[in-house]
């Protein structure tokens, strides 16, 4: 695909940001089931 000059950087800074946030909301979720359930 041919991106625009200034998509280009955009569409890196959402995959490299993207990928870790989309890991830091999958572990906190987890994380506070599990919490939840320590506590109850």
């Amino acid at each position: 695909m041919i991106f625009a000059p200034n998509e280009l950087p955009l569409n890196a800074v959402m995959g490299i940001v993207g990928i870790p946030y989309l890991f830091f909301l999958f572990f906190s979720q987890r994380g506070s089931k599990v919490h939840e359930n320590t506590t109850s």
